[in-house]
């Protein structure tokens, strides 16, 4: 079974930090966030990096 996982706000603060536990874990991670290829485009990036899969939300 697959361990899939969304995650809201993971832009900073606990949300990125769990995502990218979770990620090293062995989780597909989904993280959403406002504005990833703008102001957020950094953390966006990190998380990508990392595996994530980064979602916008609006």
């Amino acid at each position: 079974m697959s361990k899939i996982i969304l995650i809201t706000g993971a832009s900073r603060g606990f949300g990125h930090d769990t995502a990218l536990s979770l990620i090293g874990e062995g989780y597909k991670v989904f993280a959403s966030m406002r504005d990833p290829l703008g102001k957020n485009s950094v953390h966006a990036q990190k998380l990508t990096a990392a595996g994530a899969y980064v979602v916008e939300l609006t």
